[in-house]
């Protein structure tokens, strides 16, 4: 009987042992990050700034791709068109650029809408657009449109919509 349990209490304890037992663990590979493109945005200079107003025929928020002439011609008629005197008709070379048309739709005077940049954000090309409100405006209606011109590149282009306060606020 000793014998027995002697076997049973050797066995139970060498069972605990082996549980209690712990291996190194094995070398993992460090996890690769997700690869994510390379951010490339580049500013919007003023000789890319074709017009400004804040009186247009525009009068919804809209964001627009221009990429030909006949487009631009008809865009710049109506962009132009509550001006005594419209503007000659601005040269574009659309086999390399591209214009984007931001309008603000109805805000006040002295608020702004502008082109920030353009570039590549998340592997999709983007366009940051800065819509600047005033503190203190005048409630007279104005409609703010801004016409630039940015390189011209396969695939769409998509809208980033900033919002800020004037720095005078």
């Amino acid at each position: 009987m000793r014998f027995r349990i002697r076997t049973l209490v050797c066995g139970m304890l060498a069972l605990a042992t082996a549980c209690h037992h712990r291996s190194k663990p094995v070398a993992q590979p460090a996890p690769v990050p997700a690869s994510r493109p390379a951010e490339e945005m580049e500013a919007i200079g003023d000789d890319a700034r074709i017009y400004y107003d804040d009186a247009t025929a525009f009068t919804d928020s809209l964001r627009m791709i221009i990429q030909d002439v006949d487009t631009w011609q008809s865009v710049w008629v109506r962009a132009t068109r509550r001006q005594a005197t419209a503007p000659p008709l601005p040269a574009v070379d659309f086999q390399h650029q591209t214009l984007l048309l931001v309008s603000a739709g109805r805000m006040r005077t002295g608020d702004e809408i502008h082109v920030d940049s353009i570039g590549i954000r998340g592997g999709q090309r983007v366009a940051v657009v800065r819509t600047i409100v005033q503190c203190q405006t005048v409630p007279a209606p104005a409609y703010p449109l801004e016409i630039v011109r940015v390189p011209r590149a396969a695939g769409a282009i998509t809208f980033v919509e900033r919002r800020v306060k004037s720095q005078d606020c």
